[in-house]
């Protein structure tokens, strides 16, 4: 499959909205059968937007491979969801954790256990939260969007502090009968 025609007929896709007669026009556009938006993507709009959400991780790969990348991993973090959000655009839940993933192994991440799953699932949250607050902020340069993704990682952080603060039921005396 032509890569460059995908990302292309993406690029127009976009700008029309994400549905099967803007999948059409986006065809014509490109000089090509009103139906070719099949082979590219044979299960529509489904695919072309799961398309779209591997083509910007790769992008946010790619510039991050050329930013000057912070030590901490939660800064790593902050800056590839920084990178990664663009505006008017919310991900599905699949495409956030896949993103999630993406990002928590650009940090370093190579966990398998079941905090591979926690962390992932926390920031595919954050993701999708930062995502819908960029698409209402209207401050210069997002601004807006970059402080509210860090306060969202702060919360996610001091949360995990609290957790390790509370005892484990095994550790407490009476419910010890319990466990």
């Amino acid at each position: 499959m032509n890569k460059d025609l995908r990302a292309e007929f993406i690029k127009v896709l976009a700008t029309k909205g994400w549905n099967l007669e803007a999948m059409r026009l986006s065809a014509i556009e490109l000089k090509l059968d009103p139906e070719y938006h099949l082979i590219l993507f044979p299960g529509g709009v489904k695919d072309a937007l799961d398309y779209y959400e591997s083509l910007m991780d790769s992008k946010m790969l790619d510039a991050l491979a050329h930013a000057a990348i912070p030590l901490k991993i939660r800064q790593k973090i902050a800056l590839a969801l920084k990178t990664r959000i663009v505006p008017n655009h919310i991900p599905s839940i699949k495409s956030a954790w896949r993103t999630a993933d993406v990002i928590w192994r650009f940090a370093g991440d190579v966990s398998t256990d079941f905090n591979h799953y926690t962390k992932r699932g926390l920031l595919a949250g954050v993701y999708i939260a930062s995502a819908r607050y960029r698409c209402t902020d209207s401050s210069i340069g997002a601004s807006g969007t970059d402080s509210y993704i860090d306060q969202a990682l702060d919360k996610v952080i001091s949360l995990a502090q609290i957790k390790k603060k509370i005892p484990k039921m095994e550790d407490i005396p009476i419910l010890r009968m319990f466990c």
